[in-house]
C-alpha cells in the first residue's frame, strides 16, 4: 500500500510539474518519474493544455519568496522550489529523494520530522513558528504550514510552506520592550508620588 501511495505521490508531481527533464535551472525540481507509458493515444490539445498548466503552476511556484516544499510520507523531498532550495542550503537537484537529516543537524531535523508526523496524523493543516538559520548565518523566524496530501484517505505527503515573519517578531519585541519600560517608568514616578506625598 505504502509503495501503491508512493507511486501515486509520483504521478501526481509528474503530472503537476513535468518530467525532471523539462525543469530548468532555478526552478522548481522534481522525483523523477519512471518511464513506463508512452504518449501514444493521447490528444495533442489536451497534452499541451497540460503543459501550459504545468509551465504556470511552476512560474507561480518559482516567482513565491516563501519557501515551498513537499515530502513523501517517509520524509523524502520529492519538490523543492528556489526559496527552499536557498533556505536548505543545495542545489535542488541534491535535495530530492532526501531527508532533513541529509541537511540539518540531529536535533533540528529530529524536530522537523516531528512536526511533519505531527502534520500527518491531523485532518487539517498545522501551523508552526520558530528561529532557523540559513546556511550562511542569517537567523529568520518562520511561520510554517504543514499540510497532509491525502488521497483515498491514504497520506500521500506533506506540503510545506514557510513564511519569513522576522520583521514582525521583532517589532513585536521592541513593543513589548517598550511597553515594560513605559510600566517602570509608571511604577517609578507612581512611587515617587507617593513618598512625596508622604513628606
Amino acid at each position: 500500500m505504502l509503495k501503491k501511495n508512493a507511486d501515486l505521490m509520483r504521478r501526481i508531481v509528474s503530472a503537476v510539474f513535468g518530467s525532471s527533464d523539462t525543469v530548468r535551472e532555478g526552478e522548481t525540481t522534481i522525483a523523477p518519474e519512471p518511464d513506463t507509458k508512452t504518449e501514444t493515444g493521447r490528444h495533442a490539445e489536451t497534452r499541451q493544455e497540460i503543459d501550459a498548466s504545468r509551465i504556470l503552476l511552476q512560474k507561480v511556484l518559482n516567482a513565491l519568496p516563501d519557501p515551498v516544499w513537499l515530502k513523501d510520507p517517509e520524509g523524502r523531498y520529492l519538490a523543492v522550489n528556489p526559496a527552499a532550495s536557498q533556505w536548505i542550503g543545495a542545489a535542488p537537484e541534491r535535495i530530492i529523494g532526501k531527508t532533513d537529516h541529509d541537511f540539518f543537524d540531529r536535533a533540528m531535523a529530529d524536530r522537523f520530522l516531528a512536526t511533519d508526523h505531527e502534520a500527518e496524523t491531523a485532518l487539517s493543516s498545522r501551523h508552526r513558528e520558530g528561529w532557523t538559520t540559513y546556511p550562511d548565518g542569517r537567523r529568520c523566524y518562520f511561520e510554517t504550514v504543514k499540510t497532509p496530501i491525502r488521497s483515498e484517505g491514504n497520506l500521500i505527503g506533506i506540503l510545506g510552506v514557510s513564511h519569513d515573519v522576522t520583521e514582525r517578531k521583532q517589532a513585536e519585541s521592541a513593543l513589548r520592550r517598550h511597553q515594560e519600560n513605559l510600566e517602570e517608568l509608571v511604577a517609578a514616578r507612581t512611587a515617587d508620588l507617593e513618598a512625596a506625598e508622604d513628606r
